[in-house]
């Protein structure tokens, strides 16, 4: 059996966040090649339109958005558009978010906002607003959906140029630890358990930007 048969994705619509750069690039291409169609919520409208036209360079059907996630009157209008043009999403990655760099005491009450509402807040309402897409108006699951989240450090202390590395922020074991809990309780007691759709929270992973993707 081959690769593409083995990750067969056609019939499938994927959303990515922040898809139009960097890691959430990549995952939207690998979805299209997979055979999923495709839809791009992101800020920036050039790097949209760039990363539309390589989907679509590969024969699937796509979509590419101009969202703001931290925005929450667009979330839902947003994946409303995916539905309307293509079909009921199956999948959904939220890889979109932002890190703040600096210490405790250089940062403002502003900036943890902003981290909460993009990987937090904005994770939480698109997951439900998919999950409710992939189980239809009756509640009866339409086929298995999958919910997945790219981890974000919110908050980095400065960079380690002898280990290559950003130096974590301890509020990031805050946010890990209660959107971790979070996630587990939501999926094992409400449809998301009971009508096959898995959440699921990769391991972390490097990534070249720091301040957030757009």
């Amino acid at each position: 059996m081959s690769l593409a048969n083995l990750f067969d994705l056609s019939g499938h619509v994927a959303v990515v966040t922040g898809g139009n750069g960097g890691i959430g690039r990549s995952i939207a291409l690998g979805l299209a090649r997979a055979g999923a169609a495709i839809a791009v919520l992101a800020g920036n409208e050039e790097k949209n339109q760039s990363v539309l036209g390589k989907i679509k360079a590969l024969g699937g059907p796509a979509l590419a958005l101009r969202v703001d996630v931290t925005v929450r009157g667009q979330l839902q209008p947003a994946l409303e558009q995916v539905e309307q043009t293509l079909g009921p999403v199956s999948i959904l990655v939220n890889n979109a978010g932002i890190a703040v760099v600096g210490g405790v005491l250089e940062q403002a009450p502003e900036d943890l906002d902003r981290v909460i509402e993009t990987n937090l807040n904005a994770r939480f309402l698109l997951s439900k607003r998919a999950a409710a897409s992939m189980l239809g108006p009756s509640r009866r699951m339409r086929r298995r959906g999958r919910v997945s989240g790219v981890p974000r450090f919110g908050f980095c202390h400065r960079f380690n140029s002898r280990r290559k590395r950003w130096l974590r922020h301890p509020m990031n074991h805050v946010l890990a630890v209660e959107k971790t809990t979070d996630l587990k309780n939501s999926a094992r007691s409400s449809e998301t358990f009971r009508h096959a759709i898995c959440v699921r929270k990769p391991g972390p992973v490097d990534a070249r930007r720091v301040k957030g993707d757009t």
